[in-house]
């Protein structure tokens, strides 16, 4: 069964939250905004204990109000039961409601149809011992039963039997004579606690249980001089790296039937072993297991994969309330986006697909994260522009601001559509390339369109507006000009001294970081990298009724201290 829709009411952060996740979910956001949130309420319906009143308090309903009840409710695609439905409704007083919709009618939820829906929840805290144990709801614990039914399935019935037989003489060999004085000990104990009951205990002793045969198996780490360990008396890291270990097993020895959710799935993971689970998860989902998981790195999303992303952020609704929200954009909505861009163009979703996969690098996808994106051309901006923001007193990283490099104008409006798509406020920065190639003022023309200005010429005049800037001829230029207005031959001067320290063949990029050191260090600032930066600031907030800019997306992830 796969979950193909999720609904929560009144859950933590969660007023009311709609979302419909593929294979592959990855929300991302900011600190706090309810991620962790999302992944709870699915564990709370669909993991290891039954969704009830006592495993909530009142801070668990959304701003403490009891009187509306949480809800969490997920939709399933086709499955052999015909299930399309699993909710429950938990008011703070009177009766909870645990249900199952079927194809035709419904019932109340059983353990046998929680079982089929399983959910494996490795939450931040990444609990070994947990995870080795043996229920349905833990990785290990599905492992084990697919090894037992397959032996069942297969062995022949003799070799089945004489398995027992062997293990009944292990366990003879193993009652010694301690072990049977105290066992009588232990059961004469009980019996005289509990005289006026019918009661007693009895020690089953089996080296094997005969529900599951493998049921006994534990993992055992083995030091470098050879030496077993228990594995739950290691480092995190390595505890970490053992669980991690289960699910790459999972993905090549078993049949993936699981759904999967999981926080931070970078904790304790160098880069490339990131990049090596995220194609662990991609081979889960081909083999029929559904992975959920927030994340902060951007090895775990990439924008060829743009619908598996559910950006979650914390926003302001119709009533004035601040509740947790994920955007999310179908291959469907983003095909529209471009087709309207370019009428006329053939174009499909594997194609769509397939031009973000050439461009798609770290950087791109670690916009995601950021609540504004200061999208550019080239290397020259993306190294400058930091520099004259910190010199500004507004610090990119600190306001969560990426500069990304298109590597190229033609990847402008790909960019620019995929970020807005997914709401993100972006600021546009592009030469107008007066005077240059035709296939350069062929894109100015698409660019032109794209914002609203259609109008305009193709080769437009310089301009720094509230949400682009189109500089004059490219940066280099408008650097030069504007230099020479403060001290002439000072743009010669500095490339003279870059390619002094820098070498020769130095790209333009560290010609444009070194400018800007220098620049910023004699305080000189150019005037329309000062209007961008300011448009920056202000880009992505509105006016409130005192006339201060606030952001239209607050997220409350300050920490104060009094």
């Amino acid at each position: 069964m796969k979950i193909n829709r999720v609904l929560i009411r009144n859950f933590r952060s969660i007023k009311v939250l709609e979302f419909c996740p593929g294979d592959i979910c990855a929300l991302v956001g900011e600190n706090n905004v309810g991620k962790t949130n999302i992944l709870a309420a699915l564990n709370f319906l669909l993991g290891e204990t039954w969704p009830s009143k006592r495993g909530l308090e009142a801070s668990d309903y959304y701003n403490q109000d009891t009187t509306r009840p949480i809800h969490i409710e997920v939709g399933l695609s086709e499955n052999p039961r015909y299930i399309s439905r699993i909710w429950c409704t938990i008011p703070w007083e009177g009766q909870a409601e645990t249900k199952v919709e079927y194809r035709e009618g419904s019932g109340y939820l059983s353990n046998e149809i929680r079982d089929q829906c399983a959910l494996v929840y490795l939450d931040a805290n990444r609990n070994l011992e947990y995870h080795l144990g043996h229920s349905r709801w833990t990785l290990f614990g599905r492992i084990i039963r697919q090894l037992d039914a397959d032996f069942r399935d297969n062995a022949p019935e003799g070799q089945q039997q004489e398995l027992v037989l062997h293990f009944n003489k292990a366990r003879d060999v193993l009652q010694t004579e301690l072990y049977r004085t105290f066992e009588a000990t232990f059961k004469t104990a009980f019996s005289g606690q509990l005289k006026r009951t019918t009661y007693n205990i009895e020690m089953e002793f089996c080296t094997f249980d005969p529900l599951n045969y493998y049921r006994s198996i534990q993992p055992l780490l083995l030091e470098e001089d050879g030496t077993p360990k228990n594995p739950s008396s290691s480092g995190q890291g390595m505890r970490n790296l053992i669980l991690l270990a289960l699910f790459r097993t999972y993905a090549k020895v078993f049949k993936g039937d699981a759904v999967v959710a999981i926080e931070e799935p970078e904790i304790y993971l160098h880069p490339h072993a990131q990049r090596s689970l995220a194609a662990l998860f991609d081979e889960l989902a081909k083999q029929g297991s559904q992975i959920f998981y927030s994340t902060h790195s951007g090895n775990f999303i990439d924008i060829e994969h743009f619908d598996r992303i559910g950006l979650v952020e914390k926003c302001i609704d119709a009533n004035g309330d601040l509740c947790t929200q994920v955007r999310q954009v179908s291959a469907r909505q983003l095909l529209q986006r471009r087709q309207r861009l370019y009428p006329g163009v053939p174009m499909s979703e594997c194609g769509l697909r397939e031009r973000y996969r050439n461009i798609c690098g770290l950087e791109h996808n670690e916009a995601f994260f950021a609540r504004r994106i200061v999208l550019v051309e080239g290397e020259t901006e993306e190294y400058a522009l930091p520099i004259f923001a910190q010199a500004l007193g507004y610090d990119f990283d600190a306001y969560g601001v990426s500069v990304v490099n298109a590597h190229g104008k033609n990847n402008l409006d790909q960019l620019y559509q995929l970020y807005t798509a997914f709401g993100i406020p972006v600021y546009l920065v592009f030469d107008n390339d007066r005077g240059g190639k035709e296939e350069d003022l062929a894109v100015n023309e698409t660019l032109l369109r794209m914002l609203d200005l259609s109008a305009v010429s193709r080769e437009p005049d310089r301009v720094v507006d509230n949400t682009f800037a189109i500089l004059e001829r490219n940066f280099e230029n408008e650097m030069k000009v504007y230099l020479e207005t403060v001290i002439s031959g000072k743009y010669d001067q500095l490339s003279r001294e870059a390619i002094q320290t820098l070498g020769a063949k130095a790209g333009k990029g560290l010609v444009a970081r070194f400018m800007a050191q220098r620049l910023t260090a004699e305080n000189i600032i150019p005037q329309f990298i000062s209007e961008i930066i300011k448009a920056v600031q202000s880009l992505g907030k509105k006016a409130d009724s005192d006339g201060n800019l606030r952001d239209t997306q607050p997220v409350d992830n300050e920490i104060w201290f009094r």
